[in-house]
């Protein structure tokens, strides 16, 4: 099993050490810490929107997927009229390649 952790002694070897500021933003001025602060908050505010526009792009996407659905398959059914033609398309692009 594990032991459990001793705390760390100070230079001495009395007394254990204090732990160190969690952020390491309390040591700095108040001004930078009040700054910093205030931009994660924004951030925190963009990464919301963010997420929200991208729910609503994906939503947006699903609607005009089953709208192409009927028109992809009418093409495909125009198309499959025409022998071998995906044979044809990707010979001829094989062709471009080399233009």
């Amino acid at each position: 099993m594990a032991e459990a952790k001793r705390p760390r002694l100070d230079e001495t070897g009395e007394g254990p050490v204090e732990a160190p500021e969690q952020d390491g933003l309390e040591n700095l001025d108040d001004p930078i810490t009040q700054a910093l602060h205030e931009a994660d908050l924004l951030q925190q505010q963009l990464e919301q929107i963010n997420d929200e526009a991208s729910d609503r792009v994906l939503a947006v996407e699903q609607e005009y997927n089953k709208k192409r659905r009927p028109v992809y398959a009418q093409r495909n059914a125009a198309l499959s009229q025409i022998p071998g033609f995906w044979k044809r398309v990707r010979c001829n692009k094989l062709l471009w390649l080399f233009l």
